[in-house]
């Protein structure tokens, strides 16, 4: 009898002298419709009958999909780092399954670490489901969720959604598709002004070496400043790519373009630089939208690429 899958259950990884753990905010399964207006229906639904690799990542024999929101905890012999924190809970947001949530994440965060004990907080980019518990909701008030912590902002990133936020008419700087609904001011005005005035932001580089074990790398496109985080630690690495990839397809196809881009041509390059760089090595990719375990390697295929979960 197949066990069902428990997408809200913690991972943990090691890389050398490094422990990576995996919190859910949410999960799924989704309706595999999810994904039309990102990657496009028709490549959905080429997939949904596909009978490679691709296949387990989209859950397809009941037409559904697991589009996890996380946060990685990367435990280092000396700090504690913080990558991507989720949409938040009681946030009145315009994407119904973003609205209000009570997600139970500070409790299974609470099972790892206390909140305070958290030395770094880092957003692979600023997007409405990677930096909302930057703040939590206390006495009416949206207060730093990691009171201890340093949050590292790319200046670019930062000033864009300023800039976005500052606009009344925000789509004339930038053109979103309507599933994007990234509810601009009120994520601003909640999850990264209130971190800059408690005078908690470090303006950060896009190439910033955290730790010694820790880095971030470029990976621009999907937002000004994206960036993916790479671990290396006794001779084993690890990289959290963000947002580069919103399903497995984009692994065989880099060239199809993400909808949530800003810059869709640079988004279809870092993507292809991507897979080209950390391919057939021993680098373990850890995704954030991708699969129940989001924890795989890249492999060439002929002319392109798939993925092999780490744990096969």
């Amino acid at each position: 009898m197949t066990q069902p899958v428990d997408y809200l259950a913690n991972e943990t990884w090691t890389v050398g002298d490094v422990t990576i753990t995996k919190v859910v905010e949410s999960s799924g399964p989704f309706p595999i419709e999810l994904l039309d207006p990102i990657v496009g229906a028709e490549r959905v639904r080429s997939v949904k009958t596909d009978p490679s690799w691709q296949r387990p990542y989209y859950l397809s024999g009941n037409d559904e999909i697991c589009t996890p929101v996380h946060s990685f905890l990367i435990q280092t012999p000396t700090k504690r780092i913080v990558v991507d924190t989720g949409v938040g809970d009681d946030r009145e947001r315009d994407f119904e399954g973003f609205r209000m949530l009570k997600s139970g994440y500070l409790d299974r965060f609470g099972a790892v670490w206390d909140p305070e004990s958290v030395d770094y907080v880092v957003s692979t980019h600023l997007h409405v489901d990677h930096c909302g518990w930057n703040t939590r909701l206390e006495d009416a008030r949206w207060v730093p969720t990691f009171p201890n912590a340093r949050y590292l902002f790319v200046k670019a990133e930062y000033d864009a959604w300023k800039a976005l936020a500052a606009d009344p008419d925000a789509s004339r700087l930038w053109d979103p598709t309507p599933y994007m609904m990234l509810d601009i001011k009120r994520l601003f005005h909640e999850s990264m002004l209130p971190i800059h005035e408690a005078g908690l932001v470090d303006w950060t580089e896009p190439d910033s070496v955290v730790t010694p074990e820790v880095r971030l790398i470029p990976t621009h496109g999907h937002t000004p400043g994206h960036v993916s985080v790479l671990v290396e630690s006794g001779g084993q690495s690890a990289v959290m790519s963000g947002d580069l990839f919103h399903g497995a397809c984009q692994v065989a196809h880099p060239e199809w373009h993400d909808q949530l881009d800003i810059d869709r041509p640079k988004g279809m390059l870092t993507r292809a630089g991507f897979l080209d760089r950390f391919a057939d090595t021993s680098t373990m990719v850890l995704f954030t939208h991708i699969g129940p375990s989001p924890a795989a390697y890249i492999k060439r295929e002929g002319d392109g690429y798939r993925l092999v979960p780490a744990n096969a």
